[in-house]
């Protein structure tokens, strides 16, 4: 498998990045966190749509507001076996989509949009799941020396774990789980066959509760047959005298309103009499009435005229008092001139006065908000005198010092030479600490395997534990008393190490409680204090230096002040004045043209008056009124009205003497019609005590066969319900006797689970295949020696994995190797492993391969790396600058403002 292009879009950190990877080494170089590791996972999400994380977690958070995020993708193209595929995956709103095609000379073919489809068609061209591509194809940050630096055991599950035999493990124990599973529904099912017997004793006692119910619902339809037939007999005569009974009501009803009619119109025919006799009297009456009101017209005009006069008086007065008004303020204008003109002048002095004031009244607030300033600041400065003597005083009692320090600085110089000192004791007694306890981690792990060959040989007798050879009984005792006093030893050396340990926590306990009164102490602040103390000083001073100028402008504005006062006093005194003359001449003003007009009116009016005075005593004499006219106009009114009234009413009278004509016929029409309706009832001859026997009969036999009918539905329905219970006993056992087969067959495949578990165990085909699979990575590890052109003439691993390697007949160690060597075999059986996995696989990736490594072992692989040809393409995550040199293909990953981009960072800025 050959990668060719990566396109990222949202993924992690990466905006929007294209990388495109030619054969041969390309370096991806980077800080750490700038996003190279992302770059990895967005192949890994590319082929098999899984990352270590939720999906949605992968999607970059927009970094503005104005940076719109709304979906993530990654599209990858790669060769495997002479064919260029390209896969992209794309999230979006919770939704995954997924595309596969395969690119045929410059034209597109589609393979699959399915997710399941597209991780299938995946897997099957290159061969891989994602755990074995991850083991063949990729090697992890310090994983280079794993397998040679590993113990035996280590290796061995190492190993299993690469080539993914430990899934046979997983599966040995996942299978557990299943068989307890099964099982326990096993044990479920048993504890349900034991209610078998109590159920067929119940479909029993069920049988012979339905064929006695049976039975007695048999004997009650007979009696509900008879008395039906009793009922119907007597409905059928109750039913003819119904009939007579609904012709008898319903004529009774009509006679009944027939004569509610009759009375109703011969009430009718009472009412217009009596209204007839009314209108004639109402005649009468309107003759009279036209009769006294003869007199209203005239007397309506006595009163318009009373009223015009008076109106004329009313107005003759108004006009006499404005004309007094006018010559009074007259008088009062000339009376107070000289007052008005002296008030005027004052106010014009008083308004320049005042602008005056106005102009220093600002001076004299400017002033007062230097004094303020002055007085805040001077305020201010003896609060922070007061504030830093009190912290440098406070420094005797938290230091036991015998006299506070002189200035905020000596106390910095202070603190900051003791929290260096104290912070350099603590990190030498950290380390001491932990030193000591990978001490103690050494010493216990010696113990631990001290005690497992202690216990191996107390198990055999005359035998080497190890190589299990022939010793002799001193030889075994020799050996037993060797591991003990090595255990012994190495606990004392424990004990002494953690004594050590308690003693230097109390150490570490005093200083770290010494440094963290020192960093309590708020420096940063007392010193912020100082110098707001010194500045504030020094604006006090300059501010001091303009108080004689202020003093002299306060001065000027308080004799002003008082020249004003005396001006306000003597316009107060002339303010009536003032306010005489201006009522007088605003009167005397607006009048001045109405004043003869008004004298014109006046003769006027005097006359008017007397001409109404003649008139009215003329119409008086016609209409000789003893009594208030107004009064007498008021009645005769209320009579005209009543006359009106009356005049209506009587245009009534001939449709009053119509309806009564009309009455008298109805009258007569109804009385026949009552007539009638007598005879027809008692043609009828209907008897109501021989309708009520009859029905009553009926309802009797209606209520016995209704409680019949009721006793048969409660036993029917005890019947269904029995019927039901008995088909439910006949399901469940149904059911049981399925379940009875169903356990049976449970019993027999939870048997045959254990079988299979068995030969999935570790004595089994986990120890079949790694016995298997040992020739293979000797014999791809051997070829892979030959192609870097070492000169190892053979490599092997013994059933619990030990390495050993011939060199020129030398027979060598893990132990026995040089740094150097132990790359190149590391890196040797790794690359033998992947083949085993995947022979057609060409490329590899390296994620900081130098990391942990010293620098022998660094060359050493920088060297391999750079002269032999392992694969056709290899990808190498790095941070190490040093191996820049392995390749010109470089990649240099940046990151700003938590975006990665290909470059580096000047780039960006510029």
């Amino acid at each position: 498998m050959i990668l060719n292009k990566l396109e990222i879009e949202n993924f992690r950190s990466h905006k929007d990045t294209t990388i495109e990877f030619p054969r041969g080494i390309t370096l991806i170089v980077g800080k750490n966190g700038a996003g190279k590791s992302s770059i990895l996972e967005a192949i890994s999400f590319a082929l098999f749509g899984e990352i270590n994380t939720s999906l949605d977690e992968a999607i970059r958070q927009p970094s503005s507001s104005s940076d719109i995020v709304d979906k993530m993708s990654v599209k990858l193209t790669f060769e495997h076996g002479g064919k260029t595929y390209v896969v992209m995956r794309q999230r979006r709103k919770n939704k995954t989509t997924v595309r596969l095609t395969e690119l045929l000379d410059g034209h597109i073919k589609l393979i699959s949009e399915k997710v399941n489809d597209v991780n299938n068609e995946i897997k099957a061209k290159i061969g891989l799941d994602k755990e074995s591509f991850k083991n063949a194809v990729y090697i992890k940050q310090g994983e280079i020396t794993k397998l040679t630096d590993a113990t035996p055991a280590e290796r061995k599950e190492l190993v299993s774990k690469l080539l993914n035999i430990e899934s046979v493990a997983k599966a040995y124990d996942n299978m557990k789980g299943v068989i307890d599973d099964y099982q326990k529904e096993y044990e479920k099912n048993t504890g349900k066959l034991e209610s078998y017997t109590q159920k067929q004793e119940s479909e029993t006692k069920t049988k012979s509760e339905i064929e006695t119910l049976e039975k007695i619902i048999k004997e009650y339809e007979v009696q509900l047959n008879e008395y039906e037939k009793l009922r119907d007999e007597n409905i059928k005569i109750r039913d003819e005298l119904e009939d007579k009974k609904n012709k008898y009501e319903r004529v009774e009803i009509e006679l009944r309103n027939t004569k509610a009619h009759l009375n109703e119109k011969e009430s009718l025919l009472k009412d217009s009499d009596e209204r007839l006799k009314e209108i004639k009297h109402k005649e009468e009456l309107i003759k009279k009435i036209e009769v006294e009101i003869k007199p209203l017209p005239k007397l309506k005009e006595l009163i318009e005229l009373k009223n015009a006069r008076d109106n004329d008086i009313e107005h003759l007065k108004n006009i006499t008092k404005s004309i007094d008004d006018v010559e009074k303020n007259k008088k009062i204008i000339e009376k107070t001139r000289s007052g008005h003109e002296k008030y005027t002048s004052l106010k014009q002095q008083l308004d320049i006065k005042e602008k005056q004031l106005s102009e220093v009244q600002l001076e004299v607030n400017e002033n007062s908000k230097v004094k303020h300033e002055i007085d805040k600041l001077s305020e201010r400065c003896d609060d922070i005198f007061k504030t830093i003597a009190g912290e440098l005083t406070g420094s005797m009692k938290l230091f036991d010092l015998k006299k506070p320090f002189p200035s905020p600085a000596l106390y910095d110089e202070f603190l900051l030479e003791e929290k260096q000192i104290t912070q350099k004791s603590i990190d030498d007694i950290t380390n001491t600490i932990n030193e000591n306890i990978a001490k103690i981690r050494s010493y216990e792990s010696i113990i631990k395997t001290t005690q497992k060959s202690l216990e191996d040989l107390r198990k055999v007798e005359g035998k080497c534990p190890i190589c299990q050879s022939e010793i002799t009984h001193e030889k075994h005792a020799q050996l037993q008393d060797d591991y003990e006093s090595e255990i012994s030893q190495n606990k004392q050396l424990i004990v002494k190490l953690e004594d050590t340990n308690s003693k230097l926590k109390c150490d570490l306990k005093v200083k770290q409680e010494y440094l963290d009164k020192l960093l309590s102490v708020k420096i940063d602040v007392i010193k912020s204090y100082d110098e707001e103390y010194r500045k504030s000083s020094n604006e006090v001073k300059e501010k001091q230096k303009l108080l004689p100028e202020i003093e002299k402008v306060e001065a000027k504005f308080i004799q002003m002040q008082n020249d004003i006062a005396s001006i306000k006093v003597e316009i107060a005194e002339l303010e009536d004045v003032k306010k005489s003359y201006d009522v007088a001449y605003g009167i005397v003003a607006n009048s001045s043209s109405d004043y003869e007009a008004n004298k014109l009116k006046e003769t006027q009016l005097r006359s008017k008056i007397e001409k109404a005075k003649l008139k009215t005593a003329h119409l008086m004499s016609e209409v000789q009124v003893r009594d208030n006219v107004e009064v007498k106009v008021q009645y005769l009114e209320s009579r005209k009205d009543e006359l009106n009234t009356l005049k209506g009413e009587v245009t009534r009278k001939d449709d009053i003497l119509n309806q009564h004509e009309d009455t008298l016929k109805q009258i007569n029409k109804l009385k026949d019609k009552y007539s009638n309706y007598s005879t027809e009832i008692n043609k009828l001859q209907y008897d109501p005590k021989e309708y009520e026997t009859i029905n009553s009969t009926c309802t009797s036999y209606k209520q016995k066969c209704e409680s019949l009918e009721k006793i048969l539905i409660e036993n029917r329905t005890e019947l269904r319900k029995e019927n039901e219970k008995l088909t439910e006993i006949k399901a469940e056992l149904k059911a049981l006797d399925e379940l009875r087969d169903e356990n049976q067959n449970l019993y027999d495949y939870i048997k045959l689970l254990k079988e299979i578990r068995e030969i999935y165990g570790k004595d089994g085909i986990q120890s079949d295949l790694r016995r298997a699979v040992r020739p293979k990575i000797e014999k791809r590890t051997q070829k892979i020696f030959d192609e870097f052109g070492f000169d190892y003439s053979e490599v092997t691993l013994d059933d619990d994995y030990e390495i050993t390697i011939t060199r020129q007949s030398e027979t060598l160690t893990t132990k026995q190797l040089s740094g150097g060597e132990k790359i190149v075999i590391a890196l040797a059986l790794r690359l033998a492993i992947a083949r085993i996995l995947s022979n057609r696989n060409k490329l590899l990736i390296l994620d900081e391969p130098t990391i942990h490594l010293d620098s022998e072992r660094k060359e050493n692989l920088l060297y391999i790396i750079q002269k032999t040809s392992i694969v056709s393409q290899m990808l190498v995550i790095t941070h190490d600058e040093e191996m820049e040199s392995l390749s010109d293909n470089i990649i240099k990953i940046s990151k700003k403002d938590a975006i990665s981009y290909i470059g580096d960072d000047e780039d960006e800025s510029m």
